[in-house]
């Protein structure tokens, strides 16, 4: 696992996670990438991923992912770098006419660096060579924020190089370094294949340093070179593509949860509505069954007034009702509904408010429970029991029950 390396810089305004590349134009006319990716963690930023000697840009592009800014530096065939001493104007237009006298602004881009002795190291290219490089990336849905020429951006980077002497040799370019400031560059006649430079706890290969330091330049420091307002805008677009991403996500997050609360309130009401339809469907069966069958009492009980039949019917009403509440445990032997009066004169007369039931039970407990049955009739105004007792012969008991008929029955 690479080690971290921890900077003293606010981190916090710098993506996660930054690729960087050195684009080396060669000779014929053809790149080689060297690339890293340093992703941020706290106040700390670790290298993840790197690949050296890269010789086509398909291949790079497998390293590289649509939704993270990229910084390039340029480097080799057609980048000048001159160095400017003593020059008193201050400005690119007066750099740029001392390394070409006949060259604008708007055909060559300019970068610059001074340091504490006044000296300038200056950085051209021909426009249309970097818009050529920088337009691969964007054909390819890349986004290139920072575009930086030469080596001159090491300048950010060097007080984090553990360097065992004042010269560093970088692809074309030689440094000399002299109290953590670039005091020279110059062309590096013998490149030395097998150098690398500490960082931290990390070894870093010769080839990565000038992809680590410009994207150490963009990510850390957030220095913006001469040639800005391509880069701010490019800047500015990735910024606001990764604005949209978000408010896109977040969009479709709210839409996802706002149809999901809709799915589940339809789904409850729905269930709800179903069950209510289905109840009130089972009342208006209940309500229509109990207007026919009211009906239907209306009807019959016109004929039974017709015919005179009231007191017959209720007779048998109550015999029947009385004789359908009879359980398994219990025999009835006699059921007098108006009983014979006892006369002296031995003339007929019938008790019409009274009902006399004789019959066995098995145990008390169950001529309780049919009792508080028959009392439940709504006929019946009161219900005694006269008599009760148990007989040896089969273990089960002799009762009577006398029932007093509610006036408003006869």
């Amino acid at each position: 696992m690479r080690s971290l390396m921890k900077l003293n810089e606010n981190l916090f305004t710098r993506p996660l996670i930054f690729s960087c590349v050195e684009v080396e134009c060669r000779a014929d006319n053809s790149y080689q990438f060297n690339y890293l990716t340093i992703k941020r963690v706290n106040n700390k930023i670790k290298i993840i991923d790197k690949e050296k000697e890269i010789d086509s840009f398909a291949e790079l592009k497998k390293h590289l992912k649509k939704d993270e800014p990229i910084a390039i530096a340029i480097t080799g065939k057609g980048v000048l770098i001159k160095k400017i001493d003593d020059l008193k104007q201050q400005d690119d237009i007066d750099y740029l006419k001392y390394v070409l006298p006949n060259a604008t602004l708007n055909d060559f881009i300019l970068q610059s660096l001074s340091n504490e002795r006044g000296a300038v190291f200056c950085a051209v290219a021909r426009r249309d060579d970097v818009e050529k490089v920088s337009g691969l990336f964007k054909s390819n849905g890349l986004f290139v924020v920072s575009t930086s020429l030469g080596v001159l951006h090491l300048s950010c980077a060097i007080k984090l190089l553990e360097l065992t002497h004042n010269r560093m040799n970088l692809g074309d370019y030689k440094i000399q370094i002299r109290n953590d400031q670039i005091v020279d560059i110059s062309q590096n006649k013998f490149r030395k294949q097998d150098e690398s430079y500490r960082i931290g706890n990390e070894d870093i290969d010769q080839k990565l340093i000038t992809a680590f330091a410009v994207g150490f330049q963009y990510f850390i420091l957030n220095q913006k070179n001469n040639e800005s307002s391509k880069s701010y805008s490019e800047e500015v677009e990735f910024n606001l593509f990764k604005r949209f991403k978000t408010v896109k996500l977040a969009f479709l997050i709210s839409c996802f949860v706002v149809l999901l609360v809709n799915f589940f309130l339809f789904d409850h009401y729905g269930k709800q509505t179903n069950k209510l339809n289905i109840e009130l469907s089972s009342f208006d069966k209940l309500l229509s069954k109990h207007d026919l069958l009211k009906e239907e009492l209306n009807s019959k009980q016109e004929i039974v007034n017709s015919l005179g039949l009231e007191q017959k019917l209720k007779f048998s009403f109550i015999a029947d009702q009385i004789g359908s509440s009879v359980v398994n445990q219990i025999t009835l032997s006699e059921l007098s509904v108006y009983p014979i009066k006892s006369n002296r004169n031995k003339e007929l007369e019938f008790i019409k408010d009274k009902v006399l039931i004789t019959g066995k039970v098995k145990s008390a407990d169950e001529l309780n429970k049919w009792v508080n049955v028959v009392r439940e009739f709504h006929w019946i105004n009161n219900l005694t029991i006269t008599d009760f007792a148990f007989v040896d012969k089969d273990n089960s008991a002799k009762f009577e029950i006398e029932l007093i008929i509610s006036n408003s029955f006869l």
